[in-house]
């Protein structure tokens, strides 16, 4: 029989210093923090070229359960913690421009009510540039110390958000702000089985569903299998049919499955096990 169990989300990737865009060969720390047993946890990224890569294989330096990276423009991508059984933590977007121009902002979510500064900085001196600051592409206000800051965030404030100076436009980076009611952020996508059964025949058909608040269009399901084989639905097995995917079931299918969005957000994962 074929059985599948819901998995938490058990790691979340930590960064410092905690921003989205770095300029060329600063460093940056990326942690696994891991309830229980870390030692199977690493950080994997997959770059804006789509190479998918994790940490001490050409790029970084794994120390501990953290990744040392010194980085540069073919750095930009997303990073998140993975396990070895296809466990995934949170996702973060870090952005290396080519450019002289980078805005500091969070890369990890902030709460409402946090106060945030998010700061236009030159690589050269003077870094303290009158700056002009744009969410979603609508202007703000400019600032002459080339800082803005918001006392106080609320959902509202969540966004796009660029820099430019005199000096050069910074890349735009996402502010993400978690509702205070919220006890923990929710992901924002969930692996829903049906039959919603723990044991499945061989040739049986299972049907995994993104369900996604907002738009579904960029979400598909991803599996990794236990023989550590990583694929997407539609490619050499299930069937595709809108954000779904129906899978006829065989103990090589045996993983750990879950939805994926193309800037590398993740859903719960869900364990489905074969016997032979």
């Amino acid at each position: 029989p074929l059985s599948f169990s819901v998995l938490s989300n058990p790691a979340s990737l930590s960064v410092s210093p905690d921003r989205s865009q770095f300029f060329k060969y600063e460093s940056v720390s990326l942690s696994c923090e891991v309830q229980g047993n870390s030692a199977r946890w690493r950080v994997v990224r997959n770059t804006t070229r789509g190479n998918l890569s994790e940490c001490n294989t050409d790029w970084g330096k794994q120390q501990g359960s953290s990744c040392n990276v010194s980085l540069t423009p073919s750095h930009s991508g997303v990073y998140w913690c993975e396990s070895g059984s296809g466990e995934h933590s949170n996702a973060v977007n870090i952005t290396v421009p080519a450019g002289a121009v980078i805005l500091e902002s969070p890369a990890l979510p902030v709460t409402e009510g946090d106060s945030v500064t998010l700061r236009c900085r030159y690589q050269e001196t003077p870094s303290d540039l009158t700056a002009v600051f744009y969410k979603d592409g609508s202007l703000i206000r400019a600032e002459s110390s080339g800082e803005m800051t918001i006392p106080a965030v609320s959902k509202s404030d969540e966004g796009l958000y660029k820099c430019s100076s005199s000096k050069g436009e910074s890349p735009e980076s996402w502010m993400t702000v978690t509702d205070l009611s919220l006890s923990d952020l929710s992901p924002p996508a969930s692996l829903s089985v049906s039959p919603d059964r723990s044991q499945f025949f061989k040739y049986e058909s299972v049907s995994l569903s993104c369900e996604v608040q907002g738009n579904s269009a960029g979400w598909r399901v991803v599996r990794n299998t236990s023989r550590g084989i990583l694929s997407e639905c539609n490619t050499d097995w299930g069937k595709q049919q809108g954000s779904s995917c129906v899978v006829s079931l065989i103990p090589s299918y045996s993983g750990v499955y879950w939805c994926e969005s193309g800037s590398g957000e993740h859903s719960n994962a869900v364990n489905i096990s074969g016997m032979k």
